[in-house]
């Protein structure tokens, strides 16, 4: 894996622990599509290294009229892990995230 995607991996994760935002990934150094899909590969990687285990995938741009009003031609994906769960009735604690809505 290259440096560049581990490092960029390594810098999301670290905004995610420290609950801070960080700069647009593609304005420090611009890459594809399927850079950022290993990028996103190497956060969920580093999650497992701390004991996360991969339990689904998020779907996005899963409407055609979302997607040509966004311009994207492609469903995206990602996976979750079951740190990222809450369970059924569980409360979701504002204070971890960055801007909720």
């Amino acid at each position: 894996m290259s440096t560049l995607i581990q490092e960029m991996a390594t810098q999301l994760d670290i905004a995610t622990r420290c609950h801070e935002a960080t700069p647009q990934l593609s304005t420090q150094q611009p890459f594809d599509l399927a850079t950022a899909y290993r990028i996103q590969q190497a956060g969920i990687s580093l999650r497992q290294q701390r004991g996360e285990r991969v339990v689904g995938l998020k779907l996005g741009f899963t409407s055609r009229a979302k997607m040509i009003q966004m311009g994207v031609d492609a469903l995206i994906w990602g996976e979750l892990t079951d740190a990222m769960q809450i369970a059924d009735g569980g409360r979701l604690d504002l204070s971890k995230l960055i801007h909720p809505r």
